[in-house]
C-alpha cells in the first residue's frame, strides 16, 4: 500500500521518521501530509462563562475498550480528590457504564463523586465545558506514534486542559509546549499524584483557557483538514491531468 500510494496521509508528525525509515521503499517517497484527527471547533467552544474552581470537574469522554486506560484514569481522579476532597468527575460514555463503576469501586472512589452520562453527539460539548481537566491516557506503544486522539481536539476545542500519556502522537509536543496539559511518563503512585498537582495548578492559570483554544484552532479545526484534502486532490487531479 505504500509503494503504490501517490501521497500519504498520517495522523501525527512523530510517524513520518517511522514511515520514512521502512526498507521496503523501491523508489522515490511520495509526498506526506500531516492531518490530525479535527473536530468542529464551531461545536466544541469554550464556555461562555470559566466555571468556578470549587469544586474542580475532572473528565473522560468516549470509549475506554483495550487502549484508554480506565484504571489509570480513576487512579488519576482519586489522587486529585486527595488534593481537593469535594472535587467531581464527569465521564462521558455511551455503553461500559458497568466496567467504570467496578473501576470507580475499585479505586475506592465515593460513587456519588462520578456522574457517568450517555450523551448524544451533540451534547457533549456542554459536558466539556463544566471541566477543569481532562483526561486522554492511552496505553503507550509503537502503533499509537500514529494516534491523534479525537478527544484531545474536542477538550482543547472547549479550552479545556489535557493530560496524556507519553509515546502516543504529538501529544507530548502539543501539551507541552504549549503548556495546556501534563505528559505522564510513568504510572506509579507518585507520578500520578504529580500529574494531579500540576492539573490541579495549570487550570488556575488565568490564560491557559485561551491557550486551548488557540491550539485547537490552529491544529484541530475541521476546516484546516478539509483544504488539507482538497489541495491534496487538486495536486493529484493535475498530476493525472499531465499523464493523459
Amino acid at each position: 500500500m505504500y509503494r503504490a500510494a501517490d501521497h500519504i496521509v498520517t495522523l501525527t508528525e512523530a510517524s513520518i521518521p517511522k514511515i520514512l525509515g521502512f526498507n521496503y521503499w523501491d523508489r522515490s517517497l511520495p509526498e506526506i501530509t500531516v492531518i490530525p484527527t479535527c473536530t468542529n471547533i464551531d461545536l466544541f467552544t469554550p464556555p461562555n462563562k470559566t466555571p468556578s474552581i470549587n469544586p474542580f470537574i475532572f473528565g473522560y469522554v468516549g470509549s475506554f475498550g483495550t487502549w484508554y486506560m480506565l484504571d489509570e484514569t480513576f487512579a488519576l481522579f482519586s489522587a486529585i480528590l486527595k488534593l481537593l476532597p469535594n472535587a467531581r468527575m464527569i465521564v462521558i460514555n455511551y455503553n461500559e457504564h458497568k466496567i467504570i463503576r467496578e473501576a470507580i469501586i475499585k479505586a475506592c472512589i465515593p460513587m456519588d463523586q462520578v456522574e457517568i452520562i450517555k450523551s448524544p453527539h451533540f451534547k457533549v460539548a456542554s459536558y466539556i465545558q463544566k471541566m477543569h481537566a481532562a483526561s486522554a491516557l492511552i496505553k503507550p506503544s509503537f502503533s499509537k506514534i500514529a494516534s491523534a486522539p479525537t478527544k484531545l481536539a474536542e477538550y482543547l476545542g472547549c479550552s479545556v486542559p489535557c493530560i496524556g500519556s507519553y509515546n502516543v502522537g504529538d501529544m507530548e509536543k502539543i501539551l507541552e509546549e504549549n503548556k495546556i496539559g501534563y505528559v505522564l511518563r510513568s504510572f506509579d503512585e507518585d507520578a500520578i499524584l504529580k500529574a494531579a498537582e500540576y492539573m490541579i495548578s495549570l487550570s488556575q492559570i488565568s490564560d491557559v483557557r485561551t491557550r486551548c483554544r488557540k491550539v485547537a484552532i490552529e491544529n484541530f479545526s475541521i476546516k484546516i483538514a478539509i483544504n488539507k484534502y482538497r489541495a491534496i486532490y487538486k495536486k493529484l487531479y493535475l498530476r493525472g491531468q499531465k499523464l493523459k
